[in-house]
């Protein structure tokens, strides 16, 4: 029977533990975890129902993914309970997709020989869901499967979220509330991926919330989603997992050992505030030591191109979305110019609010980032440069990719991560021929 705390004002205090992970033996915090809320059987709808598990798979670049040992342990841990339908779902990052996601990060393998079964979300079939945030409604495309077992039916099936400890160089944080955002399709990852992004990840969990939230925590990673390759310094050892009921309190949490306050963190800010979740420290019940953790793990990407590679960046001066269009250009460039050894010689352009003079002398080839930068200064620009790229829209991440792919030329083989890209274009095919409607860079012809 669970203890059931309350802090002065009376309020009951959600729980959150923090588990040490001793010489690799995930299974023990685990079973630690959930046996601080009653135990796993006490935390699964049903044994009879399914269980759909959803790591962080966001590429298959070392550390930029939940551990598939974590994840296989639990798996198992379900199964030996009498679970016998155990599913792990992920739609990953766009300019990727999902069955090459789960190939080269051994998740597939992982899950597979621990008795679970992998669904990859891009691959299935969508249907429209209205999200009203209050202020605006838009429709996102979730896979069909999803809306029936975890919101239809969600009295008999679980959803465990297993995110990965990591910063992010737009949300500051991507833990359990922002892991949400790989259950929709590409076309509505680019939807409000602006400066309301933060609102739709808050939102989001009005549709569907985790049961339970289990973050993996050996490493914590900084300037993600996907820290810089060269920057090793980026990956510490925490040795821990951070789990419990409650998204927003869970990822409350982890932000603190990431060295970040909750007011630092307009998502979580947002649900709180909506009644989504707990985002008071004060008044959450702390099992382990998180006074322990001292660092701010950095989460902006590296902003300053040196001189010789010649590359400026035009940032519109009333606007320019460090979670859109020019945050996206960043983390690409970040990718391709100083991980992947590209070459310089270009602009880019993206935002709203120029001046004449903002536009001058500018180097080609020059990239027009988004629908903003487009409608604003397309025209000028094209008027005065011959070599003139436009990417349309909000956000298009591989849009944005495969053109600055093409400009900067850099290492393919540094970007596919050691997967030979035989491979990668086997997985393509298959996944094509099953109904992919994932939109991705190719990184060959």
């Amino acid at each position: 029977m669970r203890m059931v705390l309350k802090s002065e004002k009376g309020v009951v205090k959600k729980r959150v533990v923090i588990s040490n992970i001793c010489g690799g033996n995930y299974r023990r915090s685990i079973e630690e975890i959930f046996a601080y809320f009653g135990g796993i059987r006490n935390v699964i709808k049903s044994s009879e129902g399914k269980i759909y598990i959803k790591p962080n798979i966001t590429s298959s670049v070392y550390h930029a993914y939940t551990n598939p040992h974590i994840v296989a342990c639990l798996i198992q841990f379900l199964r030996e309970e009498g679970c016998k339908k155990v599913f792990v779902i992920e739609n990953c990052t766009q300019a990727d997709f999902s069955r090459n996601a789960f190939t080269a990060s051994g998740m597939l393998e992982a899950v597979e020989s621990a008795g679970g079964e992998c669904l990859f979300l891009d691959e299935l079939k969508h249907i429209p869901i209205t999200l009203d945030t209050g202020e605006k409604q838009y429709t996102l495309q979730f896979p069909e499967l999803i809306i029936n077992d975890l919101v239809r039916h969600r009295d008999k099936n679980t959803y465990i979220s297993v995110p990965k400890l990591k910063t992010h160089d737009m949300t500051v944080v991507t833990l359990g509330v922002k892991n949400q955002h790989g259950l929709i399709s590409d076309e509505s990852k680019q939807v409000e991926h602006h400066y309301g992004l933060h609102a739709k990840l808050a939102n989001m969990l009005k549709i569907v919330k985790p049961d339970f939230t289990l973050i993996d925590g050996e490493y914590a990673v900084g300037e993600g989603p996907v820290a810089p390759r060269r920057k090793k310094e980026l990956i510490k050892r925490y040795d821990i997992l951070i789990g419990g009921d409650d998204v927003v309190a869970v990822d409350t949490v982890g932000a603190r050992i990431l060295g970040y306050d909750i007011s630092e963190i307009k998502h979580l800010t947002i649900a709180a505030k909506m009644g989504l979740g707990c985002g008071n420290l004060n008044e959450i019940d702390i099992i382990g030591n998180i006074n322990k953790f001292k660092e701010r793990v950095p989460y902006a990407k590296e902003r300053i191109y040196p001189p010789e590679l010649n590359v400026r960046i035009v940032a519109g001066r009333e606007m320019a979305c460090r979670e859109g269009c020019l945050g996206q250009v960043e983390s690409i460039l970040d990718m391709f110019l100083f991980d992947a050894k590209g070459q310089g010689n270009f602009s880019v352009v993206a935002g709203k609010g120029f001046l004449k003079k903002d536009l001058e002398n500018l180097q080609e080839p020059i990239v027009i980032v988004g629908g903003c930068a487009e409608e604003e200064a397309g025209n000028f620009i094209q008027s005065q440069y011959r070599n003139v790229k436009i990417v349309k829209g909000c956000s298009d991440i591989t849009a944005i990719s495969t053109v600055l792919l093409d400009i900067t030329k850099p290492d393919v083989n540094i970007l596919a991560d050691g997967m030979d890209i035989q491979k990668r274009i086997e997985n393509e095919l298959k996944a094509k021929e099953k109904g992919c409607n994932s939109i991705f860079m190719r990184l060959t012809n």
